[in-house]
């Protein structure tokens, strides 16, 4: 069942558009990990069935990024 609160709303919105960015990225430097994170964070929400999923999943996943851009 597709979860609709605004919380999911709004993390789908801001990690959709950081992993929208970290595809152009990703692209950019010929990163195929970062290009994979990026996919990740923009199709991620459609298969968590809470909030606490939606903003932990994000956050695992820019962490992940962060720590394999530096």
């Amino acid at each position: 069942m597709l979860n609709l609160s605004f919380s999911s709303i709004l993390a789908g919105l801001i990690f959709g558009v950081i992993g929208l960015w970290m595809l152009r990225q990703g692209k950019l430097k010929g990163d195929l990990r970062i290009v994979v994170i990026g996919v990740l964070l923009m199709a991620y929400g459609y298969f968590t069935p809470n909030p606490w999923f939606d903003w932990g999943v994000g956050g695992v996943l820019c962490y992940t990024a962060y720590h394999i851009w530096n």
